[in-house]
């Protein structure tokens, strides 16, 4: 997979997105957030189950911004794309077509890695609840992006008040 490495199979976990600071933060710095919630075991089996049978479940109930690696977003994007061309049955050669075509394969680690996915799969759980589970860690990692953002609004002077609580009323809807 090049520079790239696969996804470690784990427990729920925070992944790593930026370096941490190894300098003090202070009072008027905003932290940044270098760990974001994310599940990269059930992103794999969603993947995985989208190969068995299920990925027009996956479709309807997820979006490709729900997995958390880049990887997985670039192989969901392309599944999506499959299936609203009309394919139902979705194998990985299709997908690593698709992926070939938009020049995504080797980033996302080549046709070896879309015949990983379906290992391990167990297909009988249903598409609604590990997309619940995904949609709960993209939903935490939005709320993390939106907590970041008011800290920089409340912290900049040169954003008012008023503006900041505006933005935060239409983030909260």
């Amino acid at each position: 997979m090049g520079n790239q490495e696969h996804p470690s199979t784990s427990r729920p976990h925070t992944e790593s997105r930026e370096p941490s600071s190894a300098g003090r933060i202070g009072p008027s710095q905003p932290q940044a957030v270098t760990e974001w919630p994310a599940h990269l075991d059930e992103e794999r089996y969603a993947l995985g189950a989208c190969f068995c049978g299920q990925a027009v479940d996956a479709t309807r109930l997820l979006e490709a911004d729900d997995f958390s690696h880049s990887g997985h977003r670039e192989i969901f994007a392309a599944i999506a794309s499959l299936v609203e061309a009309g394919e139902t049955a979705i194998e990985e050669p299709m997908v690593a077509g698709e992926l070939a075509r938009r020049g995504q394969l080797d980033a996302i680690g080549g046709a070896a890695y879309l015949c990983d996915l379906a290992d391990g799969v167990a297909t009988a759980r249903a598409m609604a609840s590990r997309a619940k589970r995904l949609r709960e860690f993209a939903e935490r990692r939005r709320l993390l992006r939106a907590s970041v953002e008011l800290e920089h609004r409340t912290r900049n002077l040169a954003c008012s008040v008023d503006e900041t609580k505006a933005w935060l009323r239409e983030v909260a809807q």
